[in-house]
């Protein structure tokens, strides 16, 4: 397994390094969770531990992984050569990646502690809702518009499994 931790142009960078890494790795994609920098800051503020891996703020992130059945080091230089070409095209603009079972960990804690911040940081209204993949970008600007018009205070944190059109 291979994991890394990438801030992305905007949600429409982050639905194509998808299909670039798909198509780079054979579907060796098991992972591809999309988080706006809300997220991030909620979780570094209420979770004790967590840090922000990239050490500056972006807009979006996404924490990828790409695994195999078996040790296989082509996996390393597969993800190094498409997250290259992809900072290329402007999608990636910095990433980490893990080089440890805990780098690794602390990434993925970071992701399954959004919740949990959520929750000490005031109250919200949790749901899930499933999109095609392609229609993400557009579905979330239009949901981010029509949550802020209706309560402008509001503050949209929609994060979740982008491989599966699922926030």
């Amino acid at each position: 397994t291979e994991t890394a931790f990438l801030a992305v142009r905007d949600p429409g960078a982050a639905v194509e390094l998808l299909g670039k890494l798909r198509a780079a790795t054979g579907d060796a994609v098991t992972s591809f969770e999309y988080l706006p920098r809300m997220a991030v800051e909620f979780t570094i503020r209420h979770i004790l531990g967590v840090t922000d891996p990239l050490g500056r703020p972006y807009a979006c992130y996404v924490l990828c992984e790409i695994s195999s059945t078996r040790d296989d080091p082509a996996l390393r230089t597969i993800l190094e050569a498409t997250l290259e070409d992809a900072m290329g095209a402007g999608l990636v603009l910095d990433a980490v990646l893990a080089e440890s079972l805990a780098q690794r960990n602390a990434l993925w804690r970071l992701r399954e502690s959004v919740p949990e911040a959520q929750r000490t940081e005031g109250a919200s209204i949790k749901h899930d809702v499933s999109v095609p993949v392609a229609a993400l970008p557009d579905f979330l600007a239009e949901a981010t518009a029509a949550v802020l018009a209706i309560v402008p205070e509001g503050r949209m944190v929609a994060y979740g499994h982008v491989g599966d059109g699922n926030l």
